[in-house]
């Protein structure tokens, strides 16, 4: 039997204290990167807004718009629209998945006790 296999060496289960605290950080982790990402979206939404308003104010002061300014402001509306959507997308994310995501109260909320504690 080579050095690195002893059965003396290989690594322990963890203790129940340790997977406890283990666990305590990654939920504290992910609770962080939530609230990060709240702040974040929702200073994104408020520019994007305003954005929109000061195109529609602009765009809308014209009785006609020519071909070159209704290119543009497609060219302005699009990238805007796709912001929209990815902020929509990250506050609304899709969790449908063949086992429950462990990440998400949601889902977490919809496991017994039981299950929750042996997936865990």
């Amino acid at each position: 039997m080579s050095d690195a296999a002893r059965p003396s060496e290989l690594p322990r289960a963890m203790e129940v204290g340790d997977q406890i605290a283990l666990l305590e950080r990654v939920l504290a982790r992910l609770i962080d990167w939530i609230g990060k990402h709240d702040s974040k979206a929702s200073v994104l939404l408020g520019i994007n807004t305003a954005l929109l308003g000061v195109l529609g104010t602009l765009a809308g002061k014209q009785a006609v718009l020519s071909s070159c300014a209704l290119i543009l402001l497609a060219a302005a509306v699009l990238p805007l629209g796709i912001s929209f959507m990815f902020i929509y997308l990250g506050n609304f994310p899709k969790i449908k998945a063949a086992h429950p995501s462990l990440l998400y109260f949601g889902t977490i909320g919809k496991l017994e006790a039981r299950s929750y504690e042996r997936q865990i």
